[in-house]
């Protein structure tokens, strides 16, 4: 179900940043080239700098161009350039001479894409050293409320938080999902932090510091990396109905796992939203599917031992059945709420990243408090907790080969088993 070209896409984008102070060092024989965009606010400046060696006066040009000029003019660009000396953009220049300076002070707001054209078709080496600036800050006027958002994320993050630990205190319990629970809510909030100052450095000095970079790449795929594996291990049952999965669910939860939460970290990074979407969409498609085919079997289990329990708001066991049931019905709705926005930021654009980037937070602090609320710690759940660690090792590990073996019959097994020890300790 994965294909290759998602890898060589991820290796690809951690070779580029997107800071506001640049070098690049280019040698290609392509005719079009993005190196870089950029959105200036009234008073932005734009310093730009490009080395290069011509065999023909006139082979290279720069254009700045808006994103409606790229999007009506981009699969004509080059032959209206190059053949018909039609320029689509509304700034560009020819170079004639090795090296060209270019200072420019926006007097109005703009969104540019800088796009080199190379008309020759022998290959070229140029370096471009740029520095982008609006005032007060080295981010694009696309990136200004991305710090604030952050901030306001963490601030609902701690808040949730400190109902979580008050709920673990008055409920103090060892069960292994609440456990996992608490921590991956505490490294989703040192992720925040660490994104807050990823972006405050951005804006103060137009670069992040290399320590900062990778601690930045670091958090981020371990964070979503234990949140969408984590989700995924819950929607097959397991510390639920299941002690244990088999193999081939855990290979296939973590190489899922894996490539989603390293396109995330490319989202977060890199502000390409419409080819990180191109592999993105793929995968939402993957995990809905994951969702209604490879789970398929299991809900029909679920349903038939639903059926054959007593009908007795007392058994533990429906109860974590039904809230089996909803928990897919929340991760059904996040995982076509990703698709939609996946789809939608096509509309959006480079331009508006920063409410993108707003979305899509949002959508992973529902997904994260739906998951937390319904596996909350409660009393009930301790209880049923004390009940099998009460049994002898030998009768768990039976237990655990019978749930692999057999589902069906050995949930309901656990089922009147569960009913039993309820009444014996009424």
């Amino acid at each position: 179900m994965l294909c290759v070209s998602h890898f060589i896409l991820i290796v690809l984008f951690f070779l580029f940043s997107h800071a506001a102070i640049e070098h690049y060092q280019i040698k290609t024989d392509v005719t079009l080239t993005t190196f870089d965009k950029f959105g200036f606010n009234k008073g932005g400046v734009m310093n730009l700098t490009i080395k290069y060696e011509p065999k023909n006066s006139k082979s290279l040009s720069i254009n700045f161009c808006t994103p409606e000029e790229v999007n009506k003019e981009q699969t004509t660009f080059a032959d209206k350039a190059c053949k018909e000396h039609k320029w689509p953009c509304e700034w560009y220049k020819e170079l004639e001479k090795g090296e060209y300076e270019i200072n420019k002070v926006f007097k109005e707001e703009k969104f540019y894409y800088f796009i080199l054209l190379h008309c020759e078709s022998e290959t070229i080496e140029y370096d471009i050293d740029s520095i982008f600036k609006n005032p007060g800050s080295y981010l694009s006027n696309s990136y200004f409320l991305i710090p604030k958002f952050t901030l306001l994320t963490l601030g609902f993050y701690i808040t949730v938080l400190c109902l979580w630990i008050v709920n673990w205190v008055r409920y103090c319990s060892s069960i292994k999902l609440h456990k996992f629970l608490t921590a991956l809510l505490i490294s989703k909030i040192l992720h925040l932090v660490v994104i807050y100052f990823y972006w405050t450095a951005l804006s103060q000095s137009g670069k992040v510091p290399t320590y900062l970079l990778v601690l930045y790449f670091i958090v981020e795929f371990f964070t979503f990396y234990f949140l969408l594996a984590g989700v995924m291990y819950v929607s097959y049952g397991w510390s639920v109905i299941l002690f244990q999965l088999t193999v081939k669910q855990n290979v296939y939860i973590n190489v899922i796992s894996i490539v989603l939460s390293v396109l995330i970290v490319i989202f977060n990074v890199q502000e390409s939203l419409r080819i990180y979407n191109l592999s993105n969409i793929f995968l939402a498609i993957n995990f809905v599917l994951f969702l209604y085919i490879y789970t398929r079997e299991t809900m029909n289990r679920l349903n038939f031992t639903i059926r054959t329990i007593p009908a007795d708001d007392n058994v533990m066991l429906l109860k974590k059945f039904l809230l089996m049931k909803f928990q897919r019905s929340v991760m059904s709705f996040i995982c076509f709420s990703v698709l939609w926005f996946c789809i939608g930021s096509f509309v959006l654009g480079d331009q508006h990243y920063q409410y993108g980037y707003l979305i899509f937070k949002t959508i992973v602090f529902l997904f994260f408090c739906s998951l937390l609320y319904i596996f909350r710690l409660r009393k009930e759940y301790e209880k049923i907790d004390q009940e099998f660690e009460s049994e002898d090792e030998e009768d768990m590990y039976e237990m655990d080969t019978i749930i692999i073996e057999n589902p069906v019959e050995n949930d309901i097994q656990i089922a009147f088993q569960t009913k039993q020890l309820d009444d014996n300790t009424d």
